[in-house]
């Protein structure tokens, strides 16, 4: 199997670029729906929504002086279900700040895909300071969006990809401003100087810095590809890799 040639970046850029895990080829300036397939993470994106903006100085301090650690949670082992009881704890605010809350998270919960089975009910917590208001999910429906297709690779990987295949001047821990229609055309033209994959070809566990194989090359470029043309039919014309 033929490896693509090793590629050479300063040693202080490398060294850096090595540190980064892994990075997203996203659109840029598209507002990426947020997932919410499990209880946990319906949870995450309701307290994230809360409106704390809202909240006067007093008020603030109030909550934060007898507030729990966390405001939304699924109940006992609810967190990796798909159904089950979500929990909204109230201590720390004022009565007329807890049905507000409460509203914000039920929009939240129904605009996620949360079929909300019955009435709130709110009681005492048995293992929280202060009340709790109960709300039964019966259960979470994936809604399909459409989205551009997704691609996340390691650092030293994205920056072989886009530097020494594609071209570009990937010095820094991000790579911005791609046009869309500029990275497509040089896709294109690498794909094309590539050979056509063969069953003999067994792609590889791992890669490494510096050897690259056409096979995997080929893959990532085809998914880039998608990304690609999928921002330019919906009017977007910059990719971001970072």
């Amino acid at each position: 199997m033929r490896s693509l040639p090793r590629f050479h970046i300063k040693a202080d850029t490398l060294k850096k670029l090595l540190k980064i895990a892994s990075m997203d080829v996203i659109v840029q300036d598209f507002d990426y729906p947020e997932k919410a397939n499990i209880m946990g993470e319906l949870a995450w994106i309701a307290g994230e929504k809360l409106p704390y903006k809202d909240l006067s100085e007093e008020e603030r301090k109030e909550f934060q002086n007898n507030r729990v650690t966390e405001i939304v949670i699924p109940d006992g082992n609810d967190y990796f279900e798909t159904s089950g009881i979500m929990n909204f704890y109230t201590s720390g605010l004022r009565p007329e700040r807890i049905q507000q809350w409460l509203s914000s998270i039920l929009e939240t919960l129904k605009a996620k895909g949360a079929e909300i089975t019955g009435p709130t009910k709110q009681e005492k917590s048995r293992s929280m300071r202060g009340d709790v208001i109960r709300i039964p999910i019966g259960k979470i429906t994936k809604k399909e969006h459409d989205s551009p297709p997704e691609l996340n690779m390691s650092g030293s990987n994205a920056v072989y990809v886009f530097r020494e295949i594609l071209g570009y001047d990937f010095a820094e821990d991000a790579l911005p401003n791609i046009n869309a229609q500029d990275l497509l055309k040089r896709v294109d033209n690498a794909l094309r100087s590539m050979r056509e994959p063969t069953p003999d070809d067994e792609e590889e566990p791992g890669i490494s810095v510096g050897r690259y194989t056409e096979p995997r090359a080929r893959q990532r470029l085809l998914i880039i590809k998608e990304i690609a043309e999928w921002a330019i039919s919906h009017g977007y014309n910059k990719i971001l890799v970072g």
